[in-house]
């Protein structure tokens, strides 16, 4: 199928058809990435599982921050509450 670039703004976009969205089982969202020059449309890597994960990180103690917190110069002297 050819097709043209739309303007948005000053971006460019495409129409992709009802069925070939459906063809492919795109629904809400989409992963885009680009692949030997190619632009590559595919559905979205599965997060099932991640919620467990995280729960086991917790009770093993391993979700904690790897960094120190710090305030910025804007929180420390012009943030009001």
């Amino acid at each position: 199928m050819q097709t043209e670039l739309l303007t948005m703004g000053r971006d460019k976009g495409i129409i992709l058809p009802t069925a070939m969205l459906e063809q492919c089982n795109f629904h809400d969202q989409v992963e885009i990435n680009i692949h030997d020059g190619k632009i590559v449309i595919s559905c979205p890597k599965n997060r099932s599982g991640w919620e467990q994960e995280f729960q086991r990180m917790a009770c093993s103690g391993d979700d904690q921050l790897l960094d120190e917190m710090t305030a910025t110069d804007f929180e420390q002297n012009e943030w009001s509450w």
